[in-house]
């Protein structure tokens, strides 16, 4: 049987081959790109009516996106944490949206790819559930 994190792991692995081989071996992996799509994502923060996730450190590396972030206090329920990440990603993406919740013993962690069949990005909004104690997390097995 798989682990918790093979099953992520694989499917992930499985998403970035397939998209590779559509687009291009750099496919979700151009820096500057990337760097661009987080300015995009950064922008439509400040444009949410309620500014209720933090940007605490971002990075854009070979691998991708990192983003760790942070939600308000006003934020008390796990749906409304990953309903928030879902909206923010939905209006800067293009005509693809993959997006995986992965809860592990640290973080929330929310894996995307978003683009269109010629270009893309790939990376992670991560929530350290240790900066969101207002929240009830499911205990992991």
């Amino acid at each position: 049987m798989l682990q918790y994190d093979d099953w992520s792991s694989l499917l992930i692995a499985s998403v970035i081959k397939t998209l590779q081989e559509l687009g291009g071996s750099t496919w979700g992996y151009v820096i500057q790109e990337n760097w661009g799509f987080v300015y995009d994502l950064e922008a439509a923060i400040e444009n949410m009516a309620d500014s209720s996730i933090q940007v605490l450190q971002r990075t854009v590396d070979d691998s991708g996106i990192k983003i760790s972030a942070t939600v308000g206090a006003d934020i008390t329920e796990l749906t409304e944490v990953t309903q928030l990440v879902c909206n923010l990603l939905t209006p800067v993406g293009e005509l693809l949206l993959v997006f995986l919740a992965i809860y592990d013993e640290e973080a929330l962690r929310y894996w995307f790819v978003i683009g269109t069949p010629s270009h893309g990005h790939i990376g992670e909004i991560r929530i350290e559930r240790d900066s969101i104690p207002q929240i009830e997390l499911p205990k992991l097995n």
